[in-house]
């Protein structure tokens, strides 16, 4: 093996101190049809500096806040057939507007040329 391995652990972004590994719980402001939803979350796993108490988040932690999400809006009684239906419809259309307008800023752009 050779010694030029060394192994390091995760250091903060603020500080540059050492990180855990921990979860929080935590209340989030979430849009949700266009209305502002408080949507309380439990158990996030997260990364927390130990010098300055700096909690940063990454891929690991969505899964439990589409959790939390999906367990408020059936408490809430916004997980109905009607309103998932509406939703996706929405996403499609909204999806399609965007490419389009996408592509037609693509097609009216110019190519500059550089001359020497």
């Amino acid at each position: 093996m050779s010694d030029d391995l060394v192994y390091h652990s995760l250091a903060c972004h603020c500080c540059r101190g050492n990180i855990e590994a921990c979860t929080m719980d935590d209340v989030w402001a979430m849009r949700i049809d266009g209305v502002l939803h408080q949507v309380p979350v439990r158990k996030v796993p997260c990364h927390k500096c130990l010098r300055c108490d700096t909690v940063t988040l990454d891929g690991t932690s969505d899964e439990v806040v589409m959790y939390c999400l999906q367990k408020y809006m059936d408490a809430q009684g916004l997980n109905t057939p009607y309103l998932r239906a509406k939703r996706w419809l929405r996403r499609r259309v909204l999806g399609i507007r965007d490419r389009i307008q996408r592509d037609w800023y693509r097609s009216m752009r110019t190519l500059r040329r550089e001359t020497a």
